[in-house]
């Protein structure tokens, strides 16, 4: 590895290290969402066995819904530390509005809190070859971004289309601060790390899986990101 290369590996780990700390609040929603299910069941099957309260749900159901709220919660966990601490991120087949979709939904309580929507559009469905986690820290990075930046709250939308051969993506925001003339230099400038390093690190991620990035200004005001990537055929 050269100089370069390993220069920008650091920026990229240093970008995960921020967006994971930056996501605590979310991963802990979703563990917590996940064992719901669990106290839900053990609660039921603990009255079906004490036969203190009635219960029209018999004994083998309760427990058949312990099970898979257990599977559920293992499913989450194992989400969270492959997303936390990636041990292989070989290319494979992604269907990228799913994971967009997947994405919103991580964030919805995140955006709630800060009084910010976001609005999910999503074409025909299509997939791409790439990286999961990578392209994952990408369009956490910039979602995270613009929930922060958006004090006063506002909205995201995120959208995707195929055009031919190729698989589009747009994540607008409704910001009111001004764009930077060239978003792709380092700024340490910045008050924060992954506001100096995203959009370069981001950049080089899109790039790195065939992909085409573009960051400009939206008719009305705040920032569009549009991404383009081959389609991989069906």
């Amino acid at each position: 590895m050269g100089e370069q290369q390993y220069y920008e590996a650091l920026l990229e780990a240093a970008l995960h290290t921020q967006v994971c700390s930056r996501c605590h609040r979310a991963y802990g929603h979703e563990v917590r969402n996940s064992l719901q299910g669990l106290y839900g069941g053990f609660d039921a099957v603990t009255r079906a066995v004490q036969n203190k309260t009635p219960t029209s749900i018999p004994l083998d159901k309760s427990v058949q819904f312990v099970r898979q709220a257990l599977t559920g919660h293992e499913q989450s966990l194992d989400r969270m530390l492959h997303a936390l601490a990636p041990a292989n991120d070989e290319p494979t087949a992604i269907d990228v509005g799913g994971l967009l979709s997947g994405l919103a939904k991580f964030l919805s309580s995140d955006a709630a809190r800060h009084n910010v929507k976001i609005q999910l559009s999503n074409g025909e469905a299509a997939s791409i070859h790439a990286q999961l986690n990578r392209l994952r820290l990408a369009f956490l990075s910039l979602m995270t971004d613009a929930i922060d930046v958006m004090t006063a709250g506002g909205e995201i939308r995120l959208l995707t289309r195929t055009q031919d051969d190729r698989v589009e993506l747009e994540v607008t925001d409704t910001r009111t601060q001004p764009l930077p003339a060239d978003p792709w230099t380092l700024d340490f400038s910045q008050p924060s790390l992954q506001e100096a390093i995203a959009m370069p690190v981001v950049q080089r991620i899109v790039v790195s899986q065939g992909g085409r990035i573009e960051c400009g200004a939206r008719d009305g005001g705040g920032r569009i990101v549009r991404m383009s990537f081959v389609r991989l055929a069906t």
